[in-house]
């Protein structure tokens, strides 16, 4: 090899870590610094679980945007002294879930892991819900690309710092607005329709979940918070059918249950698929006293009641002020 030639791979080797050193860079700089920058609530309430106390959480739960929506950890604790984390994502499916299931019990032994089945009826995608912030980044510079227009100085010396932004709501997001839904009057009344069929690689995820659980003995509980604009009887037989052949216990809020007043007309913050805080309260009062009165929790240490209490106090500060 002669000397120019050996010029020239030096000269692309320079060129290319130049352009490693800058794009490293601009990823630290697009990054959300705090939840008040763009994509930063959804960034840190997404990641916040990981400054959780180590094997603190007596319950894990998953799913999409109805979980977070719909239940509200610190009330469950207030009622029922119960530790929980709502590790939901917009938009997650069955094998994004798995793998988020994954991370998440590599720092914490939930005694229950509950999961919503409304996302196993979506095209299983791997790189969509909770798979966007696993490395995110990677991508910064593209996914927060918009963040141009609101740079700071800050945002050219500063790095993104989970540990610095915990979650008192342990990843709830609270909405007190009211849609005036109207629920169509045959709602969840086709008891015999078919099954509606899940994807094979759904399944194949599901058992996945199930084969965890039973090795590192964690109880597993699906629900189906309500969703009357997509949920069906369907959707619910199958469920049923799935959760009996692999032994899962399941609550569908979607029936008509003893001890749970829902109401459909003001429970809602959209038309029929996200609740408000008021339906999250009657979820989460249901869902604690099933919790309590099925399952066996250990007693919480000392400091891990003392980090509660003090979100505890925000929490309902913050309810008192918003209410």
């Amino acid at each position: 090899m002669n000397k120019k030639n050996i010029k020239r791979i030096l000269t692309i080797i320079e060129f290319g870590l130049i352009f490693m050193l800058l794009y490293f860079y601009m990823m630290m700089v697009f990054m959300p610094k705090d939840s008040n920058d763009m994509g930063g609530q959804k960034y840190y309430r997404a990641n916040a679980y990981q400054n959780e106390i180590s094997n603190s959480l007596d319950v894990m739960m998953y799913g999409n945007s109805d979980v977070y929506s719909g239940i509200s950890p610190m009330q469950i604790y207030q009622d029922y002294d119960i530790t929980s984390y709502n590790c939901a994502n917009e938009k997650e499916t069955a094998k994004s879930m798995l793998k988020h299931i994954k991370r998440t019990l590599k720092k914490q032994k939930p005694k229950v892991i509950v999961i919503d089945t409304d996302c196993l009826f979506v095209p299983n995608d791997p790189d969509v819900g909770s798979s966007k912030y696993s490395n995110v980044e990677l991508n910064a510079p593209v996914k927060y690309h918009a963040r141009w227009k609101e740079l700071e100085l800050k945002d050219f010396y500063t790095m993104p710092n989970i540990s610095k932004h915990e979650d008192p709501f342990k990843g709830y997001k609270f909405s007190k607005k009211k849609y005036n839904y109207t629920l169509k009057e045959n709602y969840m009344q086709d008891f015999d329709a078919k099954p509606f069929k899940l994807e094979k690689s759904v399944l194949k995820d599901v058992k996945k979940i199930k084969k965890i659980c039973d090795k590192k003995h964690i109880n597993l509980l699906f629900i189906t918070i309500p969703t009357p604009i997509t949920w069906t009887n369907a959707k619910h037989n199958t469920m049923t059918n799935l959760c009996e052949e692999l032994q899962i216990d399941y609550i569908d809020f979607n029936l008509q249950i003893d001890n749970f007043d829902f109401d459909y007309q003001n429970y809602f913050r959209d038309n029929g698929n996200h609740l408000n805080i008021y339906g999250a309260q009657e979820v989460s009062d249901y869902l604690g006293n099933y919790l309590k009165s099925h399952y066996k929790f250990n007693t919480h240490k000392q400091k891990v009641i003392k980090a509660w209490d003090k979100n505890l106090k925000y929490y309902n500060k913050y309810l008192e002020e918003k209410l």
